[in-house]
């Protein structure tokens, strides 16, 4: 029997895209645990708690309306403390933005490598641009940033698997788009990732969450909530991959192995796309024994 869930979400409601998203999710979630997530809202079953910024608020929100209809208006939001080292911790550590001063680099020099400029180079051509009218890479890289915008604040309303079709999208072929993918991996992989040299500072940095997540599992007391919903960011979700162990791979990433590293775990696309869930389950077993269970969606 599934007694317990927890789950910490990445916030995404830029868009109405975001909403329906979110509140998808939920649903889907409602289905899988319809004895936990019941229809109707009790404050004494469900802790929802979300951080300061408004798309994480509005995030929950939509979560918690489709879990509940009218009945969300009553649902009770954890108050955010002013200095938040349980859902933001990333933001409000020194020794953390101390040890990850220098989380750029790998990026900055991938830009200069050979697989960059011939990017470049073939969008350049593809658009019409040559010599000193060439577009730089901050401009196609705002480019690619709108093209894969587009495409997710309208894929709910696109009835394609792979989203809308955006213009912003017409100069990128799908080579472009693993590269800039790696180019993001880089940042997050010595950002929130095995990339940082001081892994246990990394560990440490989600001790309240981890710590929360273990005493709620664990407990036994008949006064717990049954539900723990939590709404943050994606840093916060890959510092708990690297708690768990996730996504490891045999060799680090970096600027020069990219040919080599097409078939890495560190994918933050798969690890950390929009709305992304870590839920954590317990089932009380005939035998007595409990047992978590990690599903990722």
């Amino acid at each position: 029997m599934i007694s317990k869930v927890t789950t910490t979400q990445g916030g995404q409601c830029y868009v109405e895209a975001g909403v329906i998203s979110n509140q998808n999710i939920a649903r889907r979630l409602q289905q899988l645990f319809p004895d936990i997530l019941t229809e109707t809202y009790d404050p004494d079953r469900f802790l929802f708690r979300h951080t300061e910024l408004e798309r994480t608020n509005t995030s929950l929100r939509a979560f918690a309306a489709a879990l509940f209809g009218a009945g969300a208006q009553n649902v009770i939001y954890e108050d955010i403390p002013e200095t938040d080292w349980f859902l933001r911790p990333f933001d409000v550590c020194p020794a953390f933005l101390d040890e990850v001063e220098n989380r750029f680099d790998q990026q900055l020099a991938l830009r200069q490598g050979p697989e960059v400029e011939e990017m470049l180079a073939d969008v350049n051509r593809k658009l019409g641009f040559h010599s000193s009218n060439s577009l730089s890479f901050d401009t196609v890289y705002v480019m690619w940033e709108w093209c894969r915008f587009e495409t997710a604040s309208t894929f709910e309303f696109s009835g394609s698997e792979t989203g809308g079709d955006s213009v912003w999208c017409a100069p990128f072929s799908l080579t472009h788009h693993l590269l800039f993918e790696y180019h993001d991996d880089l940042f997050h992989f010595h950002y929130t990732g095995y990339g940082v040299r001081n892994q246990r500072l990394v560990e440490n940095l989600n001790c309240g969450v981890m710590q929360d997540l273990l005493n709620f599992i664990d407990s036994n007391n008949d006064d717990d909530v049954v539900a723990r919903l939590f709404m943050s960011h994606r840093q916060l979700i890959q510092t708990m991959m690297v708690v768990l162990g996730s996504f490891r791979d045999t060799w680090p990433i970096h600027q020069h192995n990219y040919a080599q590293q097409s078939g890495r775990n560190w994918l933050t696309s798969v690890m950390t796309p929009l709305g992304t869930n870590l839920v954590v389950i317990r089932y009380d077993c005939d035998d007595e024994r409990r047992r978590p269970s990690f599903p990722f969606e």
